[in-house]
This record gives structure tokens, C-alpha cells and sequence, in this order.
């Protein structure tokens, strides 16, 4: 039994019940539709003399044929070796139990210079069981994550992950929100292609050479010279025909989080604060045409600053080194134009990173994150 997705493996034994030893012989892999032939091991097990060992197409997407050229078989032996394919992740995605077989038959070559008195045992074949194997993981985002006005959107995204290593059948997503109140679904988004877009922007956006010297730290890194605040100088929505998206970063690859807290600011001063949190690598995406978290015609700033975080490096005897912060941001300007709508031509739409703060941030009253040790 094997799953969609992974390698499936076959030994390939070629016996030889004669006195005289034989070379160069091939044989003729007939790959069936949903297998990809990726490598072999004939060089090391069936290669000892005359022509090297080979296996072309290589790599190969089946249906089709792989031929192997250049086996050695001595007299009264077996010369065996594997070849491996990659069954597709969605070999089973359209069968009703998930399960399918598949079928590998290989047969040897013969020709002028092979003489066999024996054809019926020339071919072989090897049938498996096909299972599918998803390990799916949901992920729902909100804004905010602790208070909704009365009266404002209460926007959320929900993300559905598979590590696989096939496709998923049959999915359905129940989403349950308790409340105390009546509320309303106000829409529906789906658009891959404009989260594919703004994915582009969030990584593509910064300037790799001074990326990790200003987010994560050069040197030692981590709370030594990593930053943990970064400022938005001028965030709008709907303010003089102009609306911000923000796209937020955790540069660190450790494994961990950092919970952060982004700081929303006006001409009065500090306007409100929401608490988030994201793992090593991963990008929250924040678009103000959609944000109820403030009113249409704003135009302010905001300041995003790490108030927690688990990034830990350990040495190689175990001992705890460091624990790693490192916190970047991209904004974008749009002009006009609506909400999952194309973007306006020209320079009427720009993106810009954020500016990293050391040392220059008057922190101000943290807020009670959920899952956030206390002070």
C-alpha cells in the first residue's frame, strides 16, 4: 500500500538460468498515467561491466515507456536493482473510497544478439494499493482579535492548509461563531488570485541585502540586534481616493510565534491597538477598504511592536543561546479602483517597505493580548 503523493519503489530482479554470462541487455518500464519515474539504482546493483548502466526519459511522466539500457546478468544469477516513481496527489482525488490500484509492468528487451528459448517468463508485473493520506490544518485570522464595535464589520480570514501528501476529498468547512447577539454574513470573499499577488508583494517588496541585518540582526541576532518595531508612516482608507493595504512578516525561520500589538494613530494621538500574533515565516495580510477596525476616511499612521515572542536557538550541546525576533512590513497605496478589483495602471498604485525602529519608539501601554504572559 502506498499514499498518493509519495514515491512508490519496485525492485526489479532480471534471472539469468543459463552458463554464459550476458551484457547490455535492457528492459522496457510501460509507466502507467499518474506515475512520474524519478531515479534508479542500476549503476550500483545491475551495472558490473561493458556499456554504463541508464534509464531514459529521466525524468519521465507516465503513461509511457522508460527504457533501461546496459544490465549485467553473470551465468546462474539474478542482477536486481530499484526504480522509483512518484505517484501524482491527486491518483485517488476522483474515486469515491479514496482507494485505486496501480499497475508497473516491465519486460526485457530481446533482439539479434539475445537468444532466449523461454519467452513467457520475459515480463512482470507489480500492482499496489493507492490510499490517499491529507493532513489538513485551519487557521482563522479576525480583526480585531479581542473587541468589535457595535455596529462595525467584524472581517476574518480563514486558511486551509495541507501538508498532504495527497489531495484532500470531499472537504467541508463548518464555520461555528458563538455569539450573544444576532449578526449577519456580509459577504464571502474568494480570490487566489489576488492573495497570490499580495503574497508577492509581502516577500518581493523588501530589500533583500538589508532585510535580516535590520529585522532579524546580524551578528548574534535576536533581542541584541534584531527589531521588534516597525513604523507605517501613512495609512488611509477611502482618504482622498486613497486606501492602504498592510502586509505584516515574521522573518524569523525558527520554529515559534510572536505576538505583537499594531498601534493606531491620528492627529489626536493614539487612536486604538489590536493584538496578533504569527508563526516563524508567516504573513498576515491587512486591507483597510475591508478593516472595521477603523471608520472610511481615515488617514493616520501606525506603529506594529513585538510584545512577546518564542524563537529559540540552542547550541549544539542543547545550551539556550538566544530567542530571535524579527518583524517586517510592506504597504501599499491604491488609488481609486474597488475592493478585489484590478489594480489602477501606472503610478497611481505603489508599495513601499516600512521603516525598522531602534531605540527610537516611546513604547506605549501594552495591551492584555490573549496568551500573553503578564508583565
Amino acid at each position: 500500500m502506498i499514499y498518493a503523493g509519495q514515491q512508490w519503489i519496485c525492485d526489479v530482479p532480471v534471472s539469468h538460468f543459463n552458463a554464459t554470462d550476458v551484457t547490455d541487455i535492457s528492459i522496457t518500464d510501460t509507466l502507467p498515467a499518474g506515475l512520474t519515474f524519478v531515479a534508479h539504482t542500476m549503476n550500483d546493483d545491475a551495472d558490473s561491466r561493458g556499456a554504463p548502466g541508464s534509464c531514459a526519459p529521466q525524468p519521465f511522466q507516465g503513461p509511457g515507456d522508460v527504457v533501461c539500457g546496459g544490465i549485467d546478468v553473470d551465468a546462474f544469477s539474478v542482477a536486481q536493482f530499484q526504480m522509483a516513481s512518484i505517484v501524482s496527489p491527486d491518483f485517488v482525488a476522483n474515486t469515491p473510497c479514496g482507494e485505486a490500484p496501480v499497475t508497473n509492468t516491465v519486460c526485457i528487451a530481446t533482439g539479434p544478439g539475445l537468444f532466449d528459448p523461454d519467452l513467457s517468463n520475459n515480463c512482470d508485473a507489480d500492482t499496489d494499493i493507492v490510499k490517499d493520506l491529507a493532513d489538513l490544518v485551519v487557521t482563522k485570522v479576525s480583526k480585531s482579535d479581542t473587541v468589535v464595535r457595535a455596529g462595525q464589520n467584524f472581517p476574518y480570514t480563514i486558511y486551509v492548509r495541507n501538508f498532504g501528501p495527497s489531495y484532500p476529498r470531499g472537504v467541508r468547512l463548518r464555520d461555528l461563531t458563538v455569539s450573544s447577539t444576532p449578526f449577519r454574513v456580509v459577504t464571502i470573499l474568494d480570490d487566489p488570485v489576488r492573495t497570490t499577488r499580495r503574497e508577492a508583494v509581502a516577500y518581493n517588496g523588501q530589500s533583500e541585502c538589508l532585510l535580516f541585518d535590520w529585522q532579524i540582526g546580524s551578528g548574534a541576532g535576536g533581542t541584541q540586534s534584531g527589531s521588534a518595531v516597525f513604523a507605517v508612516p501613512f495609512l488611509a482608507k477611502g482618504n482622498r481616493g486613497v486606501t492602504s493595504e498592510l502586509a505584516i512578516t515574521n522573518l524569523v525561520p525558527k520554529p515559534g510565534f510572536t505576538d505583537f500589538v499594531v498601534y493606531i494613530y491620528d492627529q489626536n494621538g493614539r487612536l486604538d491597538q489590536v493584538c496578533q500574533k504569527l508563526n516563524e515565516k508567516q504573513v498576515e495580510y491587512i486591507d483597510l477598504a475591508t478593516w472595521g477596525w477603523v471608520n472610511p476616511n481615515f488617514l493616520g499612521s501606525a506603529v506594529v511592536s513585538a510584545v512577546f515572542w518564542e524563537h529559540d536557538v540552542f547550541s549544539e550541546t542543547g545550551t539556550f543561546t538566544r530567542n530571535l525576533v524579527g518583524l517586517g512590513g510592506v504597504a501599499v497605496e491604491r488609488v481609486g479602483g474597488t475592493q478585489g478589483g484590478p489594480d489602477v495602471p501606472g503610478d497611481e498604485s505603489k508599495a513601499f517597505e516600512t521603516f525598522p525602529i531602534f531605540n527610537r519608539f516611546l513604547a506605549e501601554r501594552q495591551p492584555r493580548c490573549p496568551g500573553v504572559p503578564g508583565p
